[in-house]
């Protein structure tokens, strides 16, 4: 059985929150197209770092719609890191 990525994420942040525990912000890393559904279930606290030049940056540069989240392209992590700092 295959399960959804974006559907697995929304469960995990609604328990956590359930707990008492309240994202400021969910953060997502992805490169594959399939990481275009949970990167499209993100609020606009949101942010996703689609890899550049891979399948999801492609995707989401091509969508009609502009995403809630916040997107940050990225090739090195330590990009990713440096936006993190920041957030």
């Amino acid at each position: 059985m295959s399960h959804c990525t974006g559907q697995i994420l929304e469960e995990h942040v609604e328990e956590e929150r359930t707990r008492g525990n309240e994202f400021g912000s969910v953060i997502y890393v992805g490169d594959g197209s399939n990481d275009l559904c949970p990167a499209l279930r993100l609020d606009d606290n949101g942010v996703v770092f689609p890899r550049q030049n891979f399948s999801l940056d492609r995707r989401i540069r091509g969508l009609t719609t502009p995403m809630k989240a916040r997107v940050e392209p990225w090739n090195c992590a330590s990009q990713i890191l440096e936006t993190l700092k920041t957030l």
